[in-house]
Parts: C-alpha cells; structure tokens; sequence
C-alpha cells in the first residue's frame, strides 16, 4: 500500500494590505503598531513590543472596538494575530471601511 497523502488545507482568509497605525492592550497599557495586511481572521503587524506565540493582546483600530487576538506566529518586529471569533463583525466593519477608503 502507498503512503496516504493529506490533500485538504485550510483555506486562508482574503488578506488586504494595509498601512494602518494602531495600537496593542497588555493588560492595561497601550502600546503602538502598525498593520501590514488585515483578513477576516487574522492581521499581520509591525511592533516593537516584545510578542511571543500564544500572548493574547487585544487590538486597537482608531475609533474602532477593541478586538480580542491571540499571537500564531513571531518574527519580530513582525508578528501574525488571530482575531477571536466572536470579533468577526467588529472585523468586517474595519474591513469595509479600509476597503471604501482605498476606493476613494
């Protein structure tokens, strides 16, 4: 018998790049970022503050709702955020704004 080949993957959200300032909660302090993609599940950014895999932090967009993440991957500065799956609706609304911005 040949070797069983896994073909399903999981398929990633559509990312959008972005050049977006925000900012990171620890606890109770605040912390400045930059975005450099945003999806539905997920952003990637740029910050100075020490992240390790598995931190859970919360985002700050703007005027926006405060998102809940956990940290999936560090590569400092750059570090990979999964946005809690009860933040879908906040997420579509930051999308739907970045997406009207960049067509204007």
């Amino acid at each position: 018998m040949g070797a069983v080949v896994a073909t399903d993957h999981v398929k990633r959200a559509e990312r959008r790049d972005v050049s977006l300032s925000a900012k990171l909660q620890m606890g109770g302090e605040l912390f400045a970022c930059s975005m450099q993609n945003l999806s539905i599940g997920g952003a990637k950014i740029i910050s100075d503050k020490p992240l390790n895999r598995g931190d859970t932090i919360k985002l700050v967009i703007g005027d926006f709702q405060a998102i809940d993440c956990e940290i999936v991957w560090a590569r400092p500065p750059l570090f990979g955020m999964k946005f809690d799956v009860d933040a879908q609706e906040e997420v579509a609304e930051i999308l739907m704004s970045v997406a009207t911005y960049a067509a204007n």
